[in-house]
Order: structure tokens, then C-alpha cells, then sequence
């Protein structure tokens, strides 16, 4: 397949949606497959359609953040001596279109497949667009499966685990994990065992948010406070230069940090069910190019600032937040500990003090007191598609460990975890399964699907450092269980 053709009847509404969503999509993947659309009614004149394009068609496409493709071209009849052999022909509707196929070109009718979307006034315009965004999601997942090489990683389901969701209902659930590091394998779903036994672990989501910080130049530090206090005290029109970029992101918090006369602004932003990273930089881009030509003395510098802070360990993201922060939490029994764990509440209290807490003081660690985040986190975010360069600010996490008379209160706080359940990397076939298994494909609010993927990830983060730590207590343990299981 190296072009597509849709087809409506009068190329002037459904095919034309199809090709501007398609055009967009295959760009931002980087598939070279391009797309174009005709009318398969010879006498397109008869429809007596005004414009180029259909408003409802404009109108759904913004709406959606798609760039309507050749809207200012008239509606085109198809043409039989422009189709090549790689050509994929789709009409929009079957029901509609196999009879004027059959009947207007009927050479053409074993190389047609059909979708079923239905005209206006058959479909309601956002059912309609709802179809095409599917048939349109389909043709990638294939196009991606053909084009593209995979690396394999080995990959694992981890359970059961029992989650308490913060209402209080608790749900057993498992947990992909792809690593190559076997061994963690067995140790979470040891941690999940125990931790089910336990009652299970609640999770409680804290915030979420993305950031992304611009660097503009005034001509001093006065300057430079005077528009951060502007920006402080009219957000409102902050936000409707960000609803101009996306339909979704949301302006949440306005921050600064002033250098010499280098203004940074740290923008916060709700970006629904994805990770953010592309949007929020989008809406900054349209907060800062609206500064920059409110207030022309200001200079740009850069749409990046590094106050964001991205990929990097820092201070920041914990203070102020950035991605979801979410709290895993269990309460375990002595009998429990010393059954599967093998040691006690007092054993782990004093080895958490002594490893995470002044073990990572010594090295100089920032913000991060963990056995092995990074481990589980990784092979989460590998397993369901996110930015795995994330790890570095995701796996700042702090272990508490609490002896209460025998009894262990453990948590695992992860202050700034990236997760989302669309966006980038999210259309490989494995990940829809993996997430559709997690039950982060159901029908919600926007931001509920990722924050249910945060609370998941939480909870094997903490089954992770939960049998490591376990591990680490009893002499000889680690070591021997890395030479079984990776031999």
C-alpha cells in the first residue's frame, strides 16, 4: 500500500474528513502512504454543494485538532486512469456506494473495500466523524505493523495484584511487564501476592499535570517581573490563546523563575488521558507567541527553558509538580512478613533508614529514596507504550516503611510519574491489548483512563521494592535468585 483513495459520493464531506485525518496521522508516525479522496458520482455539479468543503466537515476537523488537507480545492470526480496497482480504494459507505460503484464503475468493484459511515442526515456529524476516526485508527495499526521493524522485548503478566481504588472498591488486576531482567518477574508478583494477602494497596492519585517552561529576554529584571505579574493576573487570556491549540489542554498554573533579565515561565497544564509532552509544548508555543506580540520589547529565547524540567532529575517537578503524583500504599501483617517474607516489620524499617534514606544522602541523591523503581517502571512503560525516557524524573520515589506493633505500613511515593493512555506509542497492537487488559480503554471522563494507568503503575512499583527490600534482609537471598532464574 503506498496511497489510499476514499471515496463518497460527492467528495465533499465524508472522503474529505478521511483524507485531511489521514494525511496528519500517517505524518506524525512518519509513514509515507499518502491519501487523497474523489466523488464516485460522475456529475458532481448536482449536488449543488457551496464551497470547496463541507463547513461541518471544517468544523469537525478543528475541532479535533486536524488541518484540513486541500480546503481550498473544489470536490474531485474519481478518475479511472489515475489509479495505480498500490492503490487502496475505500468508499465510506456500503450501503450507499457498492450500488453506484456496480453501476458507474463497475470495473472497479472487486478492488473497493467499504466502510459504513453514514451521509448527513443518516449519521449525526460527530457519529460520523467518531466511524472515520476508527476505520482511520485501523489503517495505521496496519500500516505500522507492515513498515515497521520491533524490538522484542520479553514481556510478562504480573498478578494478581489487588488494587484499592480511592472509593474504596478493590479489583484484582494483573500487570505487563517488559524487561529482560528476568528475575523481576517473579520478584513482583512475589511483592503482589503479599500485598493482596494483605488486603491489597490503595492508591491515591494526588495531582496531574504537564509542564513546559519558555525563556523570554526583557530588558531587566524589572521588566521581567512586570510581565510575570501579568501573566499571574490574567490567566484567563492565557487560556484562551491555549484553547486556540487544542481542545483538551488546559492552563492550571502559572510559575516564574527570573535570571538577570531572563524571564522563565513554567507553564502547568491538564492535558486529559495523554502524557502531555506534545500539547503542553504546543500550548506554551501559543501563550508565548501571544506574549511576544502584546509586548514586542520582549525577545524570544527558547520554547524550552529546562524549568520544565523533561527527562532530567531535578527539584522541581516534586515541588511544583509535573505528570501525576500518585501515593501506593499496603499495611501487611507480621504473620505475612515472616511467611512469604521472611523477615520483619523492624528488619525493613531499619534497612529502608540505613539503604534508601542514608545510602542515597551519601551518594548524593535528589529527592529519591528507592530500592529499584526504575526497574519496574521501565518495564511498565515499555509494556504500555510510553516515552521510556521518562524514567529519569519517574523513578525519583520515596519508600516509607513504619513498624507498627509487628505489623508493616509500607508506601511508595512517586511524585512526577509520565503516563498516558493515548498519544504517541500508543498504536502498536500489543500496547491497545495491554492497555485494554488494564481496563484503560473504557469510556470516561478525559484524564481518568491515565490516571487509572498511574494508580496501576504505582502499585507494581510498590510490589517491586517490596520483595527486594525483602530480599536484600536476608543474607545470600539476591544473588542466588539471579543465578537460578537468569541461567
Amino acid at each position: 500500500m503506498t496511497e489510499i483513495l476514499f471515496l463518497c459520493s460527492g467528495n465533499y464531506y465524508r472522503s474529505r474528513m478521511a483524507e485531511s485525518m489521514w494525511v496528519q496521522e500517517a505524518r506524525q508516525r512518519g509513514l509515507n502512504i499518502q491519501a487523497s479522496s474523489a466523488g464516485l458520482c460522475r456529475d458532481l455539479n448536482s449536488f449543488g454543494n457551496p464551497g470547496p468543503l463541507s463547513p461541518i466537515a471544517l468544523r469537525l476537523l478543528k475541532e479535533h485538532g486536524y488541518n484540513p488537507h486541500r480546503a481550498e480545492e473544489v470536490p474531485q470526480v474519481l478518475d479511472q486512469n489515475k489509479l495505480g496497482n498500490e492503490l487502496r480504494l475505500i468508499a465510506l459507505s456500503e450501503r450507499e456506494h457498492r450500488p453506484l460503484v456496480e453501476k458507474e464503475w463497475p470495473e472497479l468493484a472487486e478492488r473497493i473495500e467499504y466502510w459504513e459511515v453514514g451521509d448527513i442526515g443518516v449519521d449525526v456529524p460527530e457519529s460520523a466523524y467518531r466511524k472515520i476516526h476508527q476505520g482511520i485508527q485501523a489503517l495505521l495499526l496496519e500500516a505500522l505493523d507492515a513498515q515497521s521493524e520491533q524490538a522484542q522485548v520479553p514481556m510478562q503478566w504480573i498478578g494478581p495484584m489487588t488494587l484499592i481504588e480511592e472509593g474504596g472498591e478493590a479489583e484484582e488486576c494483573e500487570v505487563p511487564l517488559a524487561t529482560y531482567e528476568s528475575p523481576l518477574w517473579p520478584s513482583t508478583r512475589r511483592g503482589a501476592r503479599v500485598c493482596s494477602r494483605a488486603g491489597g494497596i490503595r492508591c491515591t492519585l494526588l495531582d496531574a499535570r504537564m509542564t513546559r517552561s519558555v525563556i523570554l529576554e526583557a530588558k531587566d529584571a524589572s521588566s521581567a517581573l512586570k510581565l510575570a505579574h501579568y501573566c499571574q493576573l490574567h490567566q484567563e487570556k492565557l487560556q484562551s490563546w491555549v484553547a486556540a491549540s487544542s481542545r483538551f489542554a488546559r492552563l492550571l498554573e502559572v510559575s516564574h523563575q527570573i535570571v538577570g533579565n531572563l524571564l522563565y515561565l513554567r507553564f502547568a497544564f491538564f492535558t486529559g488521558d495523554a502524557s502531555g509532552h506534545n500539547m503542553a509544548t504546543l500550548a506554551a508555543e501559543s501563550i508565548l507567541n501571544g506574549l511576544l506580540s502584546e509586548h514586542p520589547e520582549f525577545a524570544y529565547v527558547s520554547l524550552s527553558g529546562n524549568l520544565c524540567t523533561d527527562k532530567k532529575v531535578s527539584a522541581v517537578n516534586g515541588i511544583l509538580g509535573r505528570g501525576r503524583s500518585v501515593v501506593a500504599e499496603c499495611l501487611i501483617s507480621e504473620k505475612l512478613l515472616k511467611r512469604f517474607l521472611r523477615c520483619s516489620a523492624a528488619d525493613l524499617v531499619a534497612l529502608n533508614l540505613r539503604k534508601n534514606l542514608m545510602g542515597s544522602l551519601l551518594a548524593g541523591s535528589l529527592r529519591s529514596a528507592n530500592a529499584h523503581v526504575a526497574n519496574i517502571l521501565l518495564a511498565f512503560y515499555l509494556a504500555t507504550g510510553q516515552d521510556a525516557a521518562n524514567i529519569v524524573e519517574g523513578s525519583q520515589a520515596q519508600l516509607l516503611c513504619e513498624d507498627r506493633d509487628g505489623d508493616l505500613y509500607v508506601s511508595l511515593t512517586l511524585p512526577h510519574l509520565i503516563v498516558g493512555s493515548i498519544g504517541n506509542g500508543k498504536g502498536l497492537p500489543f500496547v491497545e491489548e495491554n492497555l485494554r487488559r488494564l481496563g484503560c480503554r473504557e469510556d470516561r471522563d478525559p484524564g481518568e483512563n491515565a490516571n487509572r494507568l498511574a494508580r496501576i503503575c504505582a502499585a507494581a512499583c510498590l510490589c517491586g521494592e517490596l520483595s527486594l527490600m525483602a530480599a536484600l534482609c536476608n543474607q545470600g537471598e539476591l544473588m542466588e535468585a539471579h543465578q537460578r532464574l537468569e541461567r
